[in-house]
């Protein structure tokens, strides 16, 4: 790998922090690849060790880079950490105390069309995916822990065959948002035959390779998610506003 130039003094972790964004942003750092070692960094550098972990806390908060720790640890380059944008869009809503409504809201726009671009683009190894999750869901309909994880699993992967990154992108930062709140909603309502059944529609529908009904079977169940959280928030109206 090219070795890293010396950096400025004045603006030394910035400076830092866009060599090593510019090589993974022109695949010079590929995902899954280690960064040298803290002592090799600080001489390519020319900067302290310290200056180099705090570069790395950067690159790492910016999701980036995966820390592991052991043996076999380092800094290894992540480009599928979509946690950064939820944060930061968590942040944004919040403060302008956007209701939950409105996040379930986009994302059943978001969705309905991952299902629908999904129908014409899903290979074997996507259905595969949703059919696992469905089993889960079906073998755990009292687990809510499992529930819960099967149910998002089934949502990402829709998003994932869809074969759009910027549709993927938003989803799994709205759901990150979203799936502490639902999975309240889901455990309060016992609703668990009911998304199982609803999951099940939106699979058929994909499996057809039928884009307007696997939308529409989206969207259905979406809407119903939605209906539940509007009356699971009067039910639970003191901590509405906060549920994100």
């Amino acid at each position: 790998m090219q070795a890293f130039t010396p950096v400025r003094q004045l603006r030394v972790t910035e400076d830092m922090f866009e060599q090593i964004f510019s090589r993974i942003a022109d695949g010079s750092l590929k995902t899954g690849e280690r960064l040298p070692t803290e002592r090799e960094m600080a001489l390519q550098f020319g900067v302290s060790r310290s200056t180099v972990r705090e570069t790395l806390r950067m690159l790492q908060h910016s999701g980036l880079i995966r820390i592991k720790y052991g043996s076999q640890g380092g800094a290894f380059v992540s480009t599928d950490d979509w946690s950064p944008v939820s944060n930061a869009l968590r942040m944004i809503l919040r403060l302008n105390q956007t209701p939950l409504t409105e996040l379930l809201e986009a994302r059943k726009f978001i969705e309905a069309a991952s299902a629908k671009l999904a129908a014409e683009r899903a290979g074997e190894d996507d259905l595969a995916k949703m059919r696992a999750s469905l089993e889960e869901m079906k073998a755990n309909l009292t687990d809510h822990a499992v529930m819960n994880e099967a149910n998002t699993l089934f949502h990402i992967t829709i998003a994932q065959a869809a074969g759009n990154l910027v549709l993927l992108a938003t989803m799994q930062s709205l759901q990150r948002l979203i799936e502490k709140s639902v999975d309240e909603l889901v455990n309060d309502l016992n609703a668990s035959h009911g998304l199982l059944s609803a999951h099940n529609e939106i699979f058929d529908a994909i499996v057809k390779r039928n884009a307007d009904a696997a939308q529409a079977a989206m969207n259905r169940h979406l809407e119903s998610i939605e209906r539940q959280a509007r009356r699971w928030l009067l039910a639970n109206r003191a901590s509405a506003k906060t549920v994100y």
